[in-house]
């Protein structure tokens, strides 16, 4: 019960700074106009700042203090993408954007996995095949190994912040995925998150350890691709809260964050921590030629 209310933080923000309020037109069309309302973006870009769908980077058109024009290129796939905006020297939460045209999976981000009667509608592969993995039901992300990328590389880098708080790290992972571990500092009693990603550079694979609740209480769940919610008591010094596995599935670059404003820090007594940092970090898929 502590973990699944903790998963249930608030979503809004009240923080000051520069904010999206919405994209248009959505769906978009690739080789036509993005334009990102909002507020905070300043009167010119920054030397960090810019935008990127789906990984790619945009070419700035237009730069205002509520309106932002960047072109969309030819070649963004069709589908859910995440739009990633830099602006006033930091990174904003990824926006959901839709790309119109030839699709390819997923379709949305909320798409629901296939359901038995349109599998019937279709004919069985000729030598049947192994039975279809139970965790594809409840994560429609899981389409692997045949969505792994040949010859990919996933790097991630943290943000340049001091490694306190809650962290991501990178540890070994196989050729063509990426294991990040959540690493916490000392001194919380429980804490809450969301994982966000872009489901089109990255899949999600596995996520250890299995939701539990008894002894150190955990929930994670993935409602859509491209966020997974987590909640759960402290797993004890030295411990990971959480590992995490990705396929790379797409050249590119994106973000990997624990975003503050759906983030929750725990003491002792179930008190919040006011100011807990929860860094994330950016990731580059590169293939070889």
């Amino acid at each position: 019960m502590f973990a699944l209310a903790l998963i249930a933080c608030d979503d809004g923000s009240g923080a000051p700074g520069p904010r999206i309020d919405r994209v248009a037109p959505d769906p978009v069309l690739p080789g036509t106009t993005l334009s990102i309302h909002g507020e905070g973006f300043g009167d010119g870009p920054g030397a960090r700042d810019g935008a990127a769908l789906g990984g790619r980077p945009l070419p700035t058109l237009a730069w205002g203090s509520a309106r932002l024009l960047f072109e969309v290129p030819a070649d963004v796939p069709a589908g859910a993408a995440l739009l990633v905006l830099h602006a006033g020297g930091r990174p904003l939460e990824p926006w959901p954007v839709t790309v119109g045209g030839d699709g390819r999976f997923p379709a949305s981000p909320t798409a629901p996995a296939p359901s038995t009667a349109e599998a019937d509608a279709f004919p069985d592969p000729a030598d049947g095949g192994p039975t279809p993995n139970a965790d594809a039901a409840r994560f429609p992300d899981v389409r692997l190994p045949d969505a792994t990328l040949q010859g990919a590389t996933a790097t991630f880098t943290p943000d340049d912040l001091p490694a306190v708080g809650t962290v991501l790290v990178a540890v070994d992972s196989p050729p063509g995925t990426l294991t990040l571990e959540v690493r916490a500092s000392p001194g919380l009693w429980g804490q809450a998150f969301h994982l966000t990603y872009d489901p089109n550079l990255l899949q999600f694979v596995s996520a250890a350890p299995e939701p539990d609740l008894a002894g150190a209480a955990r929930h994670w769940s993935l409602p859509t691709p491209g966020r997974l919610l987590y909640g759960g008591l402290d797993p004890g010094a030295g411990e990971a809260v959480l590992r995490v596995r990705f396929a790379a599935i797409g050249a590119g670059e994106g973000r990997v964050d624990l975003p503050a404003r759906t983030a929750s820090a725990r003491t002792a007594g179930n008190r919040p921590v006011a100011d807990w940092p929860f860094v994330g970090g950016s990731v580059r898929v590169e293939v070889e030629p």
